[in-house]
């Protein structure tokens, strides 16, 4: 079986791309998974960057059946790739998981905070079959990419771990979305 992680880059993450690589070649995984890792720093949104790595790594490896992405500035827990595909594979049904929490660390000055979704249908750090992406390529957007892919898709094909423990994710200026730590999503952690 294998499992592709896609981390598409842009330059201004160039400082946090090397520990978020070390994280995910610290994964841990059953024996018998093949996991690729997939970087891209090419231009263009990042909708029709990550539709331009699902057909290549398919290209490459047809037997690819799962994908994983990665923002370039998360660190990774040893376990994400497991805890995320494993339910996919258990379940059928089950076309992609992530999760509602996320935990997110200032780089300006190491606050640490948790975002927690309001809407249940949203969830965040992807993990997809290939038959979701075969159902629904990414659009040609760069902000919200994963928010309107995954609305495409009915509430009990998506699974929420409810696990802030999967990445550690990073606030600053070349974040594609703004993140403003204020409003009830949002909370600070000791």
């Amino acid at each position: 079986m294998t499992v592709a992680c896609l981390v598409p880059t842009i330059p201004a993450h160039s400082q946090f791309i090397d520990p978020a690589v070390e994280s995910l070649y610290a994964q841990v995984y059953p024996s018998d998974w093949d996991v690729l890792i997939r970087i891209d720093g090419a231009q263009g949104s990042l909708g029709n960057k990550l539709n331009a790595m699902v057909q290549s790594c398919l290209d490459a490896n047809p037997e690819t059946g799962y994908f994983v992405l990665t923002d370039s500035d998360d660190i990774h827990h040893p376990d994400r790739i497991r805890k995320q595909v494993q339910p996919l594979i258990d379940t059928p049904k089950l076309l992609i998981t992530g999760t509602s929490i996320l935990v997110y660390q200032d780089v300006s000055n190491g606050e640490v905070w948790q975002y927690r979704g309001l809407n249940s249908t949203w969830i965040g750090g992807l993990a997809f079959r290939v038959d979701a992406w075969k159902a629904h390529h990414f659009e040609d957007i760069s902000a919200g990419t994963d928010t309107n892919w995954q609305r495409k898709f009915a509430p009990d094909t998506k699974l929420d771990l409810l696990d802030g423990s999967l990445m550690l994710c990073g606030i600053h200026a070349a974040n594609t979305c703004r993140k403003h730590t204020v409003g009830r999503e949002w909370s600070r952690l000791q």
